[in-house]
């Protein structure tokens, strides 16, 4: 299956993973596949998703993905994102499937990243989601809980 064809699927939500919980159709897909997805843009309607599992609001969502709060709400339904905010997009949703399968739980992921870290510097994980390089680390703590290396 093609990859746009993939992308045009709303199966950010697929069931499946540890504890039942919602897992990305994203995060499964090569590099190259997500590329393709990126250039073609998300929708509004898959972002939504991703807030609403995740229990952003759009402030919190706006600092992320780094537009402001009237464009993101300004978007409609199956309006695109450009492709640089669709990356960062695929880029959130990667640490968010990494996070769910390593927590094992969504309300135990979604509470720590609103919690101050001491391996970050006592800021919250989600504070820190505004830069690529903020997202690295959130994804580097990810895995060093992963493998229980504090």
């Amino acid at each position: 299956m093609e990859a746009n064809v993939k992308a045009t699927k709303l199966a950010w939500a697929r069931k499946g993973g540890p504890g039942g919980v919602k897992n990305s159709y994203f995060f499964a897909l090569s590099s190259l596949e997500k590329i393709t997805i990126a250039r073609k843009g998300i929708s509004k309607k898959e972002l939504i998703v991703i807030k609403d599992e995740v229990e952003l609001d759009y402030d919190q969502l706006a600092t992320i993905l780094t537009i402001s709060r009237a464009t993101l709400i300004a978007k409609k339904g199956t309006q695109k994102f450009n492709q640089e905010i669709s990356e960062r997009i695929l880029l959130l949703n990667d640490i968010i499937s990494y996070g769910y399968e390593t927590f094992g739980d969504k309300d135990v992921f979604n509470e720590w990243l609103r919690n101050p870290s001491e391996a970050l510097g006592n800021v919250t994980p989600l504070s820190l989601m505004d830069t690529y390089y903020g997202l690295d680390e959130v994804k580097k703590e990810i895995g060093r809980v992963a493998y229980g290396v504090y």
